[in-house]
Parts: structure tokens; C-alpha cells; sequence
């Protein structure tokens, strides 16, 4: 029965083509991408591990540093710096950074949250303003620095709305 063997024989090949193409369709899927969950932003510097980073503000330009940082050694915040943008992305201003906890102790391997229980840093600007960006750039007590463009959220939304201003 050679006929029977070269059907099968084309069906085999037929499905191995088929298989092989349609494997293929899900190599670039999206869901296969990382992507951040959060409305911050995640850096990682040479030490340190920066999650959701952002500024929570009101309309008046003030605001406070929110994040949480994990150190792969035992470290401390030591300080923040920064500067608001403009919706075109041109500078708005220097922020004015007050922090009430600097430096910050960041155990090794522990995650610190910059606002709870209290704002840890507390920044403004005339041109800090929810819906824009500003750059913050912290630094460790080892010397270690992460920089980052981080959105300004309104604390008007709901969401932050348990995070202190003044």
C-alpha cells in the first residue's frame, strides 16, 4: 500500500508545518511582555530596587515622595532631589525636598515604604502639578544614585486619598 504510506506520510508533514506555523503566533504576544502594574514607575539602581515610584500633590504644588525601596545590603536613604516639568517636558522648577527621616534606614532585603506610616519626604514646587512629571533622584548613604521621570498624581483621587500633604 504505497499510496496509504504516502498519505500519511503528507498528513504527518501537513500537521509538523501546521504545528510549527501556528506555535509561532503567540511568540510576540503582549502578554508575554513585562509590564508595570502600577502608576509609578520601578528602577533599579546598583543597589537598590525602586518600586511605584511617584509624586502624590495637590494643586497648590505640594506634595510627597511615594515608593518602596528594597537594598541588597544594608544601606540608607541619605537624600532626594528633583525637579518639576512642564506638560512640554522643559523644566518647571527646582523642588523643594523636606524630609522629616533622612536618612532612612533600608535593611538588607526589606521592603521600606516611603509613606507609611508617615510621608518620609515631603517636596513642592509652583510647578508641581498632578497630571505632569518630575524628575527625582535619590540617593544611598554607599554613594549609590536612582534617577527617574515620575508622574505627578493628584491627591485628590481616591486612591491616595490616606496619604498626608502637610
Amino acid at each position: 500500500m504505497p499510496s496509504s504510506r504516502l498519505l500519511r506520510r503528507s498528513v504527518a508533514t501537513a500537521a509538523l508545518i501546521a504545528g510549527l506555523t501556528l506555535s509561532g503566533c503567540g511568540f510576540d504576544a503582549q502578554t508575554l511582555r513585562p509590564y508595570n502594574q502600577s502608576q509609578g514607575v520601578n528602577v533599579d539602581g546598583p543597589q537598590v530596587k525602586v518600586r511605584n515610584l511617584l509624586i502624590v500633590a495637590d494643586d497648590s504644588g505640594k506634595g510627597v515622595v511615594s515608593g518602596t525601596l528594597v537594598s541588597s545590603a544594608d544601606d540608607a536613604l541619605a537624600g532626594v532631589a528633583g525637579g518639576a516639568h512642564q506638560a512640554n517636558g522643559s523644566d518647571a522648577g527646582t523642588l523643594t525636598v523636606t524630609a522629616t527621616a533622612l536618612p532612612l534606614t533600608l535593611p538588607a532585603a526589606n521592603a521600606v515604604v516611603l509613606t507609611n506610616p508617615l510621608p518620609v519626604v515631603k517636596v513642592s514646587s509652583p510647578g508641581l502639578k498632578p497630571g505632569l512629571t518630575a524628575t527625582l533622584v535619590l540617593t544611598l548613604r554607599s554613594g549609590a544614585r536612582v534617577s527617574a521621570d515620575v508622574p505627578v498624581m493628584s491627591s485628590a483621587d481616591p486612591v491616595y486619598a490616606g496619604i498626608p500633604l502637610g
